[in-house]
């Protein structure tokens, strides 16, 4: 299988189970939003992982720098798209009023750290569940843009078990 199949499948499974425990969280009042970036980040990182190493086990050992690079950023796409669509959903119509009341709070925020009030609306009024959806897709792409390296030195080839290919 292709890198982008894989890629595709799994970041899909994993954002859907990301999906599925948010929406476990959120019913259940259990849940703070920190929690819910922590096991984002879990599942990010366990399917990048996942997906390296299937497509090492499906392409003889060998697995190349770029590969970890190139999975590591399809799957960060798939997962963020399932995490931002989770993000949209709850904020813009199963509980519209803690967007709200999560923007009035970082306007404080922002407010004590001598932000003017006219720069504070402006900013609320280009924040919305829309633009919570695109912050969400670009902070998990980030974030697997930054484990893939590790990913990709981790599980890439040693010289003897790939004939001597450039791992690069």
């Amino acid at each position: 299988m292709s890198k982008s199949y894989l890629s595709l499948l799994y970041g899909s499974v994993a954002g859907l189970i990301f999906f599925g425990i948010s929406f476990f969280y959120q019913t259940t009042s259990i849940d703070t939003f920190n929690t819910l970036s922590l096991i984002r980040f879990i599942i990010l990182l366990g399917a990048i992982l996942y997906v390296g190493k299937e497509y090492k086990s499906q392409n003889n050992d060998v697995f190349k720098f770029k590969d970890g690079m190139t999975i590591g950023f399809w799957v960060s796409v798939y997962v963020g798209i399932f995490c931002g669509l989770f993000y949209y959903y709850y904020f813009e119509f199963k509980d519209a009023q803690l967007f709200h009341t999560l923007l009035e709070a970082q306007k404080e925020i922002y407010f004590s750290m001598g932000f003017s009030e006219d720069d504070l609306k402006k900013g609320a009024s280009e924040f919305t569940p829309k633009t919570m959806f695109l912050s969400m897709l670009f902070s998990t792409i980030l974030q697997g843009l930054l484990f893939s390296p590790l990913l990709s030195i981790f599980l890439r080839s040693k010289p003897n078990q790939s004939n001597g290919a450039n791992n690069f």
